[in-house]
């Protein structure tokens, strides 16, 4: 009767023990941080200042999902193709960039995002705000 006893608290032991390891690295792969994005004075002075002239040049590149001023009404690639005009420029900014971070997953945006520089984020982000 002891040894069923034992065998069975053992049992129950190395159950919780399990759990507790797999409950451990389940919480780390959401304790990640959503974003690379960090809100520094540099990057909040990217998009202050801003060439929205230049982000006009970037945005033709998206003119094909997002329409000529972001507010195209038939996407061709996709339905769910988002607006982007009118949208608040640091909003743009950190979506690309999570793009660009493989923290948001579309090939066809890391594909035209992928080269983009900080600054033509910036632009481009700017641009689409002063479509609204």
């Amino acid at each position: 009767m002891q040894n069923k006893l034992n065998n069975q608290l053992n049992s129950t032991i190395a159950f919780f023990a399990l759990l507790a390891l797999s409950l451990g690295s389940v919480s780390s792969t959401y304790a990640a941080p959503s974003s690379n994005v960090a809100w520094t004075s540099e990057t909040r002075n990217l998009i202050k200042n801003a060439d929205i002239a230049n982000g006009e040049k970037i945005a033709k590149k998206c003119a094909k999902c997002h329409g000529v001023d972001g507010t195209d009404p038939t996407p061709i690639e996709e339905e769910d193709t988002p607006f982007t005009a009118g949208q608040v420029a640091h909003a743009t900014y950190k979506q690309i960039i999570d793009y660009q971070d493989k923290k948001r997953v579309d090939k066809i945006m890391l594909k035209n995002v992928r080269k983009l520089s900080k600054q033509d984020v910036a632009d481009v982000s700017a641009f689409y705000a002063t479509q609204a």
